[in-house]
């Protein structure tokens, strides 16, 4: 485990990473030092984040976010983020190609109604362009 620390005018925000380099925790201080806001990320056995959740500094939710993995190894299939209570602010799902890049983004509202949809390209180097 290691900690990371970054001051600011506005106060001190501490990083917390696990043995392998994932951040696990990131905690935000005023500049009297009590807490505003902290944040706790899981991961799977890859490594790969399966989400975080924000807390205040009475320890309430502030914001929670899933992502969701199918059968593509890399890129999570979708992304649902919560605010307080559990209530559903808005979720991305991902369409992929045959080469599991992700191809579209498909956006739903806080009442899981579709809103739109972006479709991501890839350039000569391989790295995508959104549309």
């Amino acid at each position: 485990m290691r900690t990371e620390v970054n001051i600011s005018d506005k106060g001190k925000t501490i990083y917390t990473y696990d043995d392998n380099d994932l951040e696990i925790h990131v905690g935000e201080y005023n500049l009297n030092g009590q807490l505003l806001e902290e944040t706790i990320s899981c991961y799977d056995s890859k490594n790969r984040s399966t989400g975080w959740i924000s807390y205040n500094s009475s320890g309430d939710i502030l914001r929670q976010v899933k992502l969701i993995y199918s059968t593509t190894p890399n890129h999570e299939s979708e992304i649902i983020e919560y605010g307080a209570n559990m209530k559903l602010i808005r979720r991305t799902e991902f369409i992929f190609d045959d080469n599991c890049r992700p191809i579209k983004e498909l956006h739903y509202n806080n009442k899981n109604k579709n809103t739109g949809y972006a479709n991501i390209i890839y350039g000569s180097s391989g790295r995508n362009i959104f549309l």
